[in-house]
């Protein structure tokens, strides 16, 4: 629908689901200039939450409509030899990604979000994975690692901070890469 959408100029499009379905919205309509109006209806709504969005359905539906348009960053990324695909969210790879493969629909439909804690508990038991980031014209980084997660929205469903963004989070245009490395006490 997405692309039915901007090859009709669409003035706007709004997404309605998950996190999931906006990240397939937003990257459909990445560079095109046509904006998107958000109504969250999943399980986490990260993206709504961070933006500080209405979570009730008509509200968000107004909002959508009301014409004011805000600027937000879409990460572009590209896994192996895949085309590259923009997400408004996060991206993990290693057990974060595990987490997501993993996660029962059916018992999220009952539980709600706890349904990724019983995924991840089934994926800590995991080694590292062999990974390689690069950031832009930037040197590849490679490391074996049990998580790696680029994103936007640092907080999860909970409070819970998975990464730990400046505040406030940069303007338009500018990044900021964060690494945190255990360090090993010798005794």
């Amino acid at each position: 629908m997405t692309r039915q959408a901007v090859a009709e100029q669409a003035d706007l499009v709004v997404g309605a689901g998950g996190d999931g379905t906006i990240r397939y919205v937003a990257d459909g309509l990445a560079h095109t200039g046509i904006p998107m109006g958000l109504v969250p209806a999943g399980t986490g709504n990260l993206l709504a939450r961070s933006l500080d969005l209405p979570l009730e359905e008509v509200d968000a539906i107004n909002v959508a409509l009301g014409g004011e348009v805000r600027l937000i960053d879409l990460v572009r990324i590209t896994v192996d030899d895949r085309a590259p695909e923009h997400f408004a969210v996060m991206a993990g790879i290693g057990v974060d990604a595990m987490i997501m493969d993993e996660t029962d629909e059916d018992l999220k439909d009952k539980v709600g979000s706890a349904a990724y804690f019983v995924a991840a508990a089934k994926a800590l038991g995991r080694l590292p994975v062999r990974l390689t980031v690069q950031l832009d014209s930037n040197r590849p980084v490679r490391r074996h690692a049990m998580l790696c997660v680029i994103g936007n929205v640092g907080t999860l469903r909970g409070n819970l901070t998975l990464i730990r963004l400046p505040t406030p989070v940069p303007a338009l245009g500018q990044g900021c890469v964060t690494a945190h490395h255990p360090t090993r006490q010798e005794g």
